[in-house]
């Protein structure tokens, strides 16, 4: 057996069983800390409101003019990125040596907040969805019918219909606790006289919010329960965050009373998670997650790994089987030397002292993959 070719094969276990701290991981950090990667928002819940008043103009009329909701209020939610909780994607991590990341997907709706992610240690590709989400308009527009007008024998009255849309942002109404129930309302309407000349509206609107946690935020209330860990006086974690949603219910009331109850499953819950990943050498990982448009929940994941730890198992007793022949083979030659008085001695102690020295590397290689198989066991 050539010395060379020994040699070589031990160190190259050598290298192998030194690179197993290596990792590629998902680096998550706060916006305000770094600016470089994948920028990100979680969602949160906004809701639009539209109401359509109906103006009645009267002449020479005994009826009164009058401005009232006729017609069924309509709630919508809205999501939106929170800005309180941006965050930055280190893309740098995800490569790393002798770790190759074959596939990293990541879709963001048109708002900035993740839809769906990829990221894979093989080459099967999981789809990926895509949100349209609707982005909030905050305008009040005003549609009057064509100068519509009802008839009688005294009277002529002229209908418009007014309409009045505002947008409502759960953590600027005041939620306070009724045992174990949140309650905010909202009344800011009449701002909306400007529309109908400065009269008020006949019918007040009010929208009560009952929710299980405060969704009120003040200036030190930053609801963040991400676990984050410190190095070098920088926050990150190692995967990807993402809310619980949160229910609401809400009582429409027009004039006191309750025209609609609605349910709602709002982004902004105080719950935040995150999905841990990172792949270290000799394992395989795959992890394809999906959240929902409309609450940024998780809705499904997938998590697969596997381990190619056995292989360097193989590779070392193969090595080791493959030194022990290299001895053999070296007393061979010497025993034949000192038959034929061959005066090449010292090129034989020389390659015996170059196998003893890596029968000791690859023993001290054994002894530290074994410790690693057992803390793999272990964890």
């Amino acid at each position: 057996m050539n010395m060379n070719n020994v040699r070589v094969l031990v160190m190259l276990s050598f290298v192998v069983v030194g690179l197993i701290g290596c990792s590629s991981k998902i680096r998550v950090m706060p916006y305000g800390e770094t600016k470089t990667g994948i920028a990100f928002n979680l969602p949160k819940t906004q809701f639009q409101l539209k109401i359509i008043y109906t103006k009645r103009t009267s002449e020479n009329c005994k009826d009164k003019n009058s401005i009232k909701v006729e017609k069924p209020l309509e709630l919508t939610p809205l999501v939106v990125p929170d800005p309180q909780h941006a965050y930055v994607i280190d893309t740098s991590k995800l490569e790393a040596s002798f770790v190759e990341t074959k596939n990293f997907t990541l879709k963001l709706n048109e708002v900035g907040c993740i839809t769906s992610i990829n990221a894979e240690m093989n080459d099967r590709t999981s789809d990926v969805i895509a949100s349209a989400v609707k982005i909030p308009i905050n305008v009040a527009k005003i549609i009057a019918a064509a100068g519509h007008k009802d008839q009688d024998a005294q009277c002529i009255v002229t209908v418009e219909e007014i309409e009045v849309v505002r947008i409502i942002d759960l953590e600027e109404l005041e939620f306070n606790k009724d045992d174990s129930v949140y309650h905010a309302t909202y009344s800011d309407i009449k701002k909306a006289t400007s529309l109908f000349n400065g009269i008020e509206p006949d019918d007040e609107v009010k929208l009560e919010f009952y929710a299980s946690e405060s969704f009120s935020r003040t200036e030190n209330d930053s609801k963040d329960t991400i676990p984050w860990k410190y190095k070098n006086n920088m926050s990150y974690i190692d995967g990807l965050p993402y809310r619980l949603p949160a229910h609401v219910r809400v009582i429409a009331k027009v004039s006191g009373h309750d025209t609609k109850q609605m349910s709602f499953m709002i982004a902004q819950s105080s719950n935040v998670c995150f999905l841990p990943f990172s792949s270290k050498m000799f394992t395989e990982r795959k992890m394809a997650a999906k959240f929902s448009p409309s609450t940024g929940g998780l809705t499904e994941y997938e998590f697969s790994t596997s381990s190619s730890a056995q292989k360097l198992a193989s590779t070392l007793e193969s090595a080791t089987g493959s030194l022990v022949t290299g001895v053999d083979e070296l007393r061979q030659a010497k025993a034949k030397a000192m038959i034929a008085d061959v005066k090449n001695e010292n090129d034989l102690l020389a390659a015996e002292k170059d196998l003893l020295q890596s029968r000791l590397d690859l023993y001290k290689k054994q002894e530290e993959m074994n410790k690693y198989l057992l803390q793999q066991l272990n964890n």
